[in-house]
């Protein structure tokens, strides 16, 4: 992943002004578009052209990608050894994240047969 210069300012700026504890962003681009394996990657996840969700993507989310030390502190942090450690946070705070407006990422989709396979299979 690649991040835009303002990421962190954005995804912070909600929890900053006490409005919420964790933030998301669902700003999450394509950065490798011109690559037609990358698009056709899209076209088969079903997401919005440049972006990695689709249209109708919630704004609230178990991933967090920002969150209050002391609340991720207060429920021991991640649950260690699996790939959903940080959905396990989600459980144990009883509640999701919400979307951080302007917090824009990048991410590079496959980018060719062999990254494809290999994606698919994992």
């Amino acid at each position: 992943m690649t991040f835009d210069k303002n990421f962190l300012k954005n995804l912070v700026a909600p929890i900053e002004k006490g409005r919420i504890n964790g933030t998301f962003s669902k700003e999450e681009y394509v950065s490798n578009w011109n690559n037609i394996w990358s698009r056709c990657w899209n076209i088969n996840e079903g997401w919005e052209d440049k972006k990695r969700h689709p249209r109708n993507y919630p704004d609230r989310q178990p991933v967090f990608r920002a969150i209050l030390k002391s609340e991720f502190d207060r429920v021991g942090g991640f649950t260690p050894g699996g790939y959903d450690d940080d959905w396990s946070l989600s459980r144990k705070l009883g509640y999701e994240a919400i979307e951080a407006p302007g917090a824009i990422f990048y991410h590079k989709n496959p980018e060719n047969l062999g990254e494809v396979f290999s994606h698919a299979k994992w």
